[in-house]
């Protein structure tokens, strides 16, 4: 497939304050409500038939709405709206307001997870799109714009940590298989040698013979 757009960077947001109210909070907001503002505002409707200026909305339950396809203008960061992959979490994280709910973290990892291991499943992906992600290129909408997006009680690694921490859970996994492997070649040694197993050896990686 040709390749006619690279995409390398995910632009987390927060839906902020009111206009009038910076300091409002704005965690109850539903796509269908970003949908109705955004067309008043930009008037940029989607392929998907979508007003919302982000790829993706989350929902305070954590909800995921598609508003664009993967690849298409966003009306979302000044500058960055064609290069990028945008994901707004309803809620005002300025401090003292609204803090990220369980299930929108959760939906939030899992959709960056998934974008990372280049998955579709579920999405809308324009032809000819191709994603170039890596961990460090998860950030705030501050850092490419003058803006607090998505608000100054989280830290500008806030939702790449929630990363890390899947691919920790991930080798944890892993050592518990490999520590699994090596206490059954352990036992398969004893075994083969006509030796009766020890029973610290069920609960020991390693065995001097």
């Amino acid at each position: 497939m040709e390749v006619y757009m690279s995409i390398d960077k995910i632009v987390v947001h927060n839906s902020g304050g009111l206009l009038n109210q910076p300091y409002a909070s704005t965690q109850n907001l539903t796509a269908e409500d970003v949908d109705a503002a955004h067309r008043l505002k930009w008037g940029l409707q989607s392929t998907l038939g979508r007003w919302g200026g982000y790829t993706f909305f989350i929902n305070k339950l954590g909800v995921l709405t598609q508003f664009r396809a993967i690849g298409e203008e966003q009306a979302a960061q000044k500058g960055h709206n064609l290069n990028t992959i945008s994901i707004c979490l309803a809620g005002n994280f300025s401090s003292g307001v609204d803090r990220p709910t369980f299930e929108q973290e959760i939906r939030l990892k899992n959709l960056i997870y998934q974008l990372l291991q280049k998955n579709f499943e579920g999405l809308v992906v324009l032809p000819g799109v191709e994603l170039n992600l890596e961990l460090y290129r998860i950030i705030p909408h501050r850092v490419l714009n003058s803006t607090n997006c998505y608000g100054n009680s989280l830290k500008d690694d806030w939702a790449r940590n929630l990363i890390v921490g899947i691919y920790q859970e991930k080798i944890g996994i892993l050592q518990k298989i490999l520590n699994a492997y090596t206490m059954l070649l352990n036992i398969l040694k004893y075994q083969k040698l006509g030796a009766v197993v020890p029973s610290s050896c069920m609960f020991e990686d390693n065995q001097d013979e």
